[in-house]
């Protein structure tokens, strides 16, 4: 009875274990499927130079500058918020609303000599507020003794470019092409690289983002199958990246999809994966 006990227990600590495996590779795939859509809705990047509240550096994410008016504004509420809460020290993180023209989050943060500001249509992840620190830091500590005399010409800044593809994953932004479709391939995938195709045949070239959010609209495909089998596609050569150099001549690596380990989420963040995804497609809209 005993012996029965003991490999019923085992049995069930076995169940036990492979389910949690397998949870927590669902949620890390839903994770990176999250990360890839939030990065892409990204918009501008704002360096804002807090002793004449002038922005010295803007990266516009979509390709299009912010008109200048706008920019003033968001700087101003950044320094008026500022004025408010009495905050002049390093490090501090904050999120202002933007309403007008149509709404806006700013994620900002604060260091030495500069804000460094995100525009884009809702609040971040952490990951990507981590990317926003790092560019902060590095962009400081290169052009610290402009900053600290407050003496230069504001095309210095351009370097900067460099900094934003080493802090954020330029494979989430790359563009991509598709190849012909291979006779061999089936189901999930053939219908990826079809709506691959036909987003070429459109645009041209494409980004991870864009193909998923097609896929998962058109194609009535489960959003993680479909990053899943997106992933095998692109190791397979299927759907290849356009490679990008960086100005120092180093090449980026366009075909990783890791992202930083981060703590497990709690059982209210694992609870309806389903209600996450539409969610991110409402905040995310193509």
């Amino acid at each position: 009875m005993a012996t029965i006990f003991a490999v019923f227990a085992e049995t069930r600590r076995r169940i036990s274990k492979r389910k949690k495996k397998a949870e927590m590779k669902q949620e890390k795939l839903l994770r990176e499927y999250e990360l890839i859509l939030e990065f892409n809705s990204l918009e501008s990047l704002l360096v804002v130079s807090k002793e004449s509240g002038l922005c010295i550096f803007e990266y516009p994410f979509k390709g299009t500058s912010i008109n200048s008016n706008l920019i003033a504004g968001f700087v101003q509420a950044i320094r008026g918020f500022y004025i408010e809460i009495g905050g002049t020290g390093e490090g501090e993180v904050g999120e202002i609303y933007y309403e007008m023209p149509e709404p806006k989050v700013l994620t900002f943060h604060s260091g030495r000599y500069t804000y460094t500001i995100l525009i884009a249509p809702g609040k971040l992840l952490p990951e990507v507020k981590e990317c926003l620190r790092s560019f902060l830091d590095k962009f400081e500590d290169m052009f610290e003794e402009n900053l600290k005399t407050n003496s230069f010409e504001i095309s210095i800044f351009d370097k900067a470019k460099n900094l934003v593809k080493e802090c954020f994953p330029q494979h989430i932004f790359t563009k991509h092409k598709a190849t012909k479709i291979p006779t061999t391939i089936r189901g999930i995938k053939k219908k990826i690289l079809r709506a691959a195709k036909k987003l070429a045949e459109e645009q041209g070239q494409f980004t991870m983002a864009q193909l998923l959010t097609e896929v998962a609209k058109k194609e009535k495909i489960d959003p993680l199958k479909a990053l899943k089998a997106l992933k095998d596609l692109v190791n397979q050569n299927l759907i290849q990246p356009v490679q990008q150099r960086l100005e120092n001549g180093s090449q980026n690596n366009v075909l990783s999809f890791n992202i930083r380990k981060t703590r497990r989420p709690t059982n209210t963040q694992t609870l309806n994966l389903t209600t996450r995804m539409k969610n991110l497609f409402h905040r995310h809209p193509s």
